[in-house]
């Protein structure tokens, strides 16, 4: 199983492409209009998020 993205408590170069290349895998087969909403809603970002999560097998945890 997979988890979330991680990200090291020194944030490097790495970091942000890990960060860019998930949000791109979790975005790819968004319409426009949705990717939008992805980035300025949060609360829609946690439902994308939540069902790519569960179609990867992902293990899942709130993050606070």
């Amino acid at each position: 199983m997979k988890t979330r993205l991680k990200i090291s408590a020194n944030f490097t170069i790495d970091d942000i492409h890990a960060i860019r290349y998930y949000n791109y895998k979790v975005t790819k087969d968004l319409p426009m209009k949705d990717r939008i909403r992805y980035y300025n809603d949060s609360d829609f970002r946690k439902e994308i998020e939540t069902r790519y999560l569960k179609r990867q097998n992902c293990i899942t945890s709130e993050i606070k």
